[in-house]
């Protein structure tokens, strides 16, 4: 079995340069995903609905007759073949550790790139995204996009499908609430690798 993957792609597009912590557009959370199965099982086969990273370790599970843990995010892709393409994905940005402080490698990018045009994520930002649309919620906001257009938010005249998202955002955070680092992970060493990384800031 061989899986190819990455953690995200890059904010190129909507002003935001070459950051991507705090990005939740499809250039930062659309990357390739593609599973070979021994023996030739499902080869060929493209699944059309939504999927994460998350489902890679249930998948590996799955496909060696492991039990999966409990609590453990996502879904084998191996019942993607009979299921329907309307699974949502939760996203969100990465925790932030020192809000009022900017990486250093954050001011490189900047002096090079420039300031992004478009305005900074609010951290407290989370939202859903299917095949076709993606919908984000902060406290002062809400944005609703007809993919693959993430300019024009369409929360307003579509408020009926707005507020399906936001149940099934309702759903997910439930299912998948935001725990942050764990303890053992929290030492000084490994939170400055992860910050140079842009996994915490």
């Amino acid at each position: 079995m061989v899986v190819v993957t990455a953690d995200h792609g890059e904010c190129f597009e909507n002003g935001n340069h070459f950051e991507h912590a705090d990005c939740l557009y499809e250039g930062a959370l659309r990357v390739p995903l593609i599973v070979r199965y021994p023996d030739g099982v499902g080869a060929g086969l493209r699944v059309s609905r939504r999927v994460s990273n998350l489902d890679i370790t249930p998948t590996v599970l799955h496909q060696l007759s492991l039990p999966s843990q409990e609590n453990l995010a996502g879904f084998p892709l191996q019942s993607d073949f009979s299921e329907d393409a309307n699974r949502v994905v939760l996203v969100r940005p990465p925790e932030v550790r020192n809000p009022d402080r900017i990486p250093a490698r954050l001011r490189i990018i900047r002096r090079v790139v420039g300031e992004p045009v478009a305005p900074v994520t609010d951290p407290r930002t989370r939202g859903v995204v299917d095949q076709l649309w993606k919908y984000l919620w902060a406290p002062d906001s809400e944005q609703l996009f007809r993919l693959p257009d993430e300019r024009l938010n369409r929360a307003t005249e579509e408020a009926d499908l707005g507020a399906r998202m936001l149940e099934a955002l309702e759903s997910e955070m439930l299912r998948y609430p935001a725990g942050g680092l764990a303890p053992e992970d929290q030492d000084p060493e490994t939170l400055e690798a992860l910050e140079a990384l842009g996994y915490v800031q």
